[in-house]
């Protein structure tokens, strides 16, 4: 996910916001949208995490097998 980080205001009065990453490993994902995210992790912990402003997110799944 990337979320919003420091605003910096240039010399010729433009704005610029750099973006920050932050991981999670999770079990399940519950609710998924730009402002609104809801997690359980691999401990069984729920995170939900709520934003002012759209977050940038990757969902990459991976499928484990069982061995015999």
């Amino acid at each position: 996910m990337w979320f919003e980080g420091d605003t910096v205001l240039e010399s010729d009065g433009t704005r610029s916001t750099n973006r920050k990453a932050k991981t999670y490993h999770c079990r399940k994902v519950v609710k998924l949208s730009p402002k609104h995210i809801k997690l359980i992790d691999t401990n069984y912990n729920k995170i939900e995490i709520r934003t002012v402003n759209p977050v940038g997110y990757d969902v990459i799944e991976k499928k484990y097998t069982k061995s015999s």
